[in-house]
């Protein structure tokens, strides 16, 4: 789950995106965000320690190469693609 600390969310909306760093190219991953039970409010603040969220397969046909990880971040109406200075080889 992405969160920004100290703000209440009320609406996920988050997945991974990966850009493919010979051609640039963006491609969504279906991502699944598992929630556990762990996962509760605590003094009205989420606490996120043991949720989170995966991509549950590599896109079907993905090119050979360096890809950079992104998290699309769209809780309660921001729109934010964040750099995780994550990379992988496919």
């Amino acid at each position: 789950w992405a969160y920004k600390k100290n703000k209440n969310i009320n609406y996920f909306n988050n997945k991974f995106i990966i850009q493919n760093q010979d051609t640039q190219e963006y491609k969504s991953l279906h991502t699944q965000m598992n929630y556990i039970e762990e996962f509760n409010l605590i003094n009205d603040k989420y606490d996120c320690k043991r949720a989170g969220m995966f991509a549950k397969s590599i896109a079907v046909n993905l090119k050979k190469g360096l890809y950079k990880i992104f998290i699309e971040y769209k809780n309660d109406g921001e729109n934010i693609l964040v750099d995780t200075g994550i990379f992988f080889n496919n």
